[in-house]
């Protein structure tokens, strides 16, 4: 996410961008009643054909296959390859289902699905699973580049690429799930304050769009510093993210940066590429788990493959 986080679910504008990290998944079918799920970081899972139903730690991709169930006879293995730990975020949760999603239909249908309908099909999944969520991290999955996005009613609109991003994550995840509940409590609390920043933030994305298609990256990078403070006033941040923001937008590559996601945890991220390593910052940080990624946006979403 590079803007509009939580305001998204309020029916405003976000912008939202697929980066070159991927989840690769490769089915293998074969003649038993078996199931069997492989991943290098959650290990392994076996289902019986009859018997399908969603189950941690494979969730979304259980839910996927379990959508698919009336249409399959006969077992399979799926490999799952991801290029990075989904404890990362990343929108790893969307990109495995989107890709589950691609490569049962392709199996079983002989054909790909268009982008419309594996976006319906994976959001829907996703809120199954979720229970919430704007599918904005879908849409990035599916076609891939920087997008606008809106719920309802439905808009996706592609734009012009941005300058690579870098990402730090600060060492601990919270569940977007437990995120949003409290924003929800609290904007019930506090809802003309809420609406009015939900309504702050949409013009931060909609001057955005203007930066993007202008290429203006300084003013991208403001724009990224301004959207931070607003979701410094949502609750989302702590005193680890505004320090890794502050440290980040001190960088001289770097044009502004801000908490990437629902917040309190995962990453912050920079508008621009760091000329070496910088962070973690001090040995506080490097026992906190802080790790820093260099990212370009991948103009292509789900891919299909040999």
């Amino acid at each position: 996410m590079l803007m509009g986080e939580h305001a998204v679910l309020a029916g405003k504008l976000a912008l939202v961008t697929a980066i070159d990290k991927r989840i690769n998944v490769i089915l293998t079918p074969n003649t038993s009643n078996t199931i069997e799920l492989i991943d290098a970081n959650l290990g392994t899972m076996q289902l019986n054909i009859a018997e399908i139903r969603q189950q941690a730690p494979f969730e979304f991709v259980t839910a996927a296959i379990q959508y698919f169930e009336p249409q399959i006879k006969s077992g399979f293995t799926l490999q799952i390859r991801p290029d990075f730990s989904s404890k990362l975020g990343f929108g790893s949760s969307a990109a495995v289902t989107v890709a589950t999603v691609a490569v049962l239909s392709a199996w079983l249908h002989a054909k790909q699905y268009g982008l419309k309908q594996l976006f319906k099909i994976s959001k829907m999944i996703m809120l199954q699973v979720q229970g919430i969520g704007s599918g904005a991290d879908i849409a990035a999955s599916v076609y891939g580049g920087v997008l606008a996005y809106r719920v309802a009613p439905l808009k996706i609109i592609p734009l012009s690429l941005i300058p690579p991003i870098t990402a730090v994550y600060c060492g601990y995840k919270k569940p977007t799930k437990m995120v949003v509940a409290m924003v929800k409590d609290l904007q019930q609390q506090q809802p003309k304050v809420f609406a009015r920043i939900f309504s702050a933030m949409q013009t931060c994305v909609e001057q955005a769009m203007l930066a993007i298609r202008n290429s203006d990256w300084d003013s991208l990078g403001m724009l990224f510093m301004q959207h931070h403070g607003l979701q410094v006033a949502l609750g989302v941040s702590d005193l680890q993210l505004d320090t890794l923001v502050r440290q980040l937008s001190a960088q001289s590559n770097i044009y502004g940066a801000k908490i990437s996601g629902s917040g309190l945890g995962d990453c912050v991220i920079g508008l621009g590429t760091l000329a070496s390593t910088v962070f973690p910052y001090d040995i506080g940080q490097r026992q906190q788990g802080v790790i820093q990624f260099a990212l370009m946006v991948d103009p292509k979403g789900v891919a299909y493959g040999n």
